[in-house]
């Protein structure tokens, strides 16, 4: 075999695996490495405005610099030449175009020429873009794999290789009935849907569904919320008489956000009960709680039913991915948050987890955030956690941070002196702001920081010479990386199959031993 030869047999198995950076260096050395990268590189576009924590991946991020001090207005100039960059490259050789297959924003805005060129790509398979009515003449003649819809109408018109529908927000409801036979029948043809807008859109699709007939999906997301004065007691009903008419048994991947903000209804856990009834063979899972409270006993309420759901769930040692994510306040404060409840849902995971013994991937966005809620755990955390030389150096700074630092209480009007439960919970939430996108799709994270002082509007007291700023946030996160050592110790304990756990943003990986992927400074033994 020639060296040219083994260059490219080799090349399709290499190039995937490397950073962006390193494909456009590749890219640069030859015209075979050139060849084999650029396809890549232009395959999947994400615009996100701001870096990424790790760029290794399929995505190519249009985004900003790494630097933690540069200023929102240039991350947003730097955006705005990338993007002015993009649409150059792609004017100037259009066969670049064809390489072009997904498209998504996320959380910003995109210039108009630039997402008019992209809409033009005729590979495209998923534009996921703000305002995307203004290009549907362009992108309905495209092969179209996923789609956004915006009007109902819109259902009558889309490509035959749609198979994944996501629903926003509804501007429209106008069909006639002709029209709704067609729209029904691209409905009952999905592989699959995600319901998780708005609730009057939720419920205005489904009142179009109805009568439902069998669906016959892959993956579905849903929202199943009790909330004020019942409001929502249309949409729940809806929702569960939807999931009563899909085959369970073809479905492989559920998204549920869940929540019941009555303390003496039942509802939650009597949906969960019935949902597992069911003849389930889940292999992903996401649930997200949904709450206006900030009291424990809601949150305690929610956690029984999840639990109970995972360990009746049929087939639930083939579930392979688990998500959960909680919604803690920002400050952290929260009523009845003493150890001994803490522990009671500690317990609760710590006994139903191991049941699902073919786990390999567990994902928690707001995992510390919850922990923070509990004043005991993070003063361990401060006071009696890491012992090794960058946890010395550092964790006695964000002390004195605490100690010379206050916040305004919007709820009481008063400004308070910052604890560590508020101060880790702002760090956490940062973290949190990593995730973007469906929960179970693996976007790449973003690279976000707190600055020390946006959150809670926190300030120095009065002759303090503060000097806290975003480039001490990696060196807080990595202290937060050696706290969750023991947690992903004893998950993976009891989950013997687990190589992935993400824990607030904060990645682990076990080859043979367990490795913080993106905290660099640290590694678990």
């Amino acid at each position: 075999m020639t060296s040219s030869s083994l260059l490219g047999s080799v090349l399709p198995l290499v190039v995937p695996f490397l950073a962006q950076q390193d494909k456009l260096n590749a890219a640069y050395a030859s015209y075979e490495l050139y060849a084999a990268v650029v396809p890549l590189l232009y395959r999947k576009l994400l615009f996100t405005g701001r870096p990424l924590v790790d760029s290794e991946g399929s995505w190519t991020n249009i985004g900003s610099l790494k630097n933690p001090l540069i200023s929102d207005k240039k991350h947003s100039e730097m955006y705005t030449l990338r993007q002015e960059l993009l649409l150059q490259t792609l004017t100037l050789n259009k066969e670049l175009a064809r390489c072009v297959e997904q498209v998504v924003v996320v959380d910003q805005e995109i210039l108009q020429d630039l997402a008019q060129v992209l809409s033009r790509c005729p590979n495209l398979r998923r534009f996921e873009v703000p305002q995307p009515d203004r290009w549907l003449g362009e992108i309905y003649t495209k092969p179209l794999e996923s789609f956004v819809v915006t009007e109902l109408d819109q259902l009558c018109h889309l490509p035959d290789t749609v198979r994944r529908l996501k629903l926003g927000v509804l501007k429209s409801e106008s069909l006639s009935v002709f029209d709704r036979q067609r729209a029904l029948k691209k409905i009952y043809s999905l592989d699959a849907l995600e319901l998780a807008a708005d609730e009057p859109s939720i419920t205005t699709f489904l009142k179009f569904v109805q009568p439902f007939a069998r669906l016959r999906l892959r993956s579905l997301s849903i929202v199943y919320y009790h909330g004020y004065n019942d409001y929502n007691h249309v949409s729940r009903t809806l929702v569960q008489q939807l999931l009563d008419k899909t085959d369970l048994a073809t479905l492989r991947e559920l998204e549920m956000v869940l929540g019941c903000d009555e303390m003496a209804c039942g509802c939650l856990g009597e949906f969960c009960h019935h949902l597992v009834s069911r003849p389930f063979d889940l292999r992903r899972l996401a649930i997200l709680q949904r709450t206006v409270h900030r009291d424990h006993n809601y949150t305690e309420k929610f956690d029984v039913a999840v639990t109970s759901l995972l360990a009746s769930m049929p087939n639930n040692e083939r579930l392979t991915e688990l998500y959960i994510k909680h919604a803690p306040p920002l400050d952290a404060m929260i009523v009845h948050g003493f150890e001994g409840n803490y522990n009671k849902r500690r317990d609760l995971y710590h006994s139903t987890l191991p049941q699902l013994r073919g786990l390999e991937r567990l994902v928690c966005p707001t995992f510390v955030w919850s922990l923070a809620c509990y004043e005991q755990l993070m003063s361990d955390l401060l006071w009696n956690g890491c012992t090794c030389d960058h946890c010395e150096s550092f964790l006695s700074l964000f002390d004195e941070f605490i100690m010379k630092h206050h916040y305004y209480d919007a709820a009481s009007g008063l400004e308070k002196d910052v604890i560590s439960p508020c101060f880790f919970s702002c760090a956490a939430a940062t973290l949190a702001a990593r995730f973007v996108g469906r929960p179970l799709e693996h976007l790449p994270m973003l690279d976000v920081y707190w600055n020390f002082h946006s959150l809670l509007n926190m300030d120095h007291d009065a002759g303090y010479d503060c000097r806290f700023n975003q480039s001490f946030f990696r060196h807080l996160a990595a202290c937060i990386s050696h706290f969750l050592q023991d947690y992903v110790h004893e998950v993976s304990r009891t989950n013997p199959n687990l190589w992935h756990v993400n824990f607030s943003g904060i990645v682990f990986e076990k080859a043979d031993f367990w490795v913080c992927k993106n905290e660099k400074v640290y590694r678990v033994q």
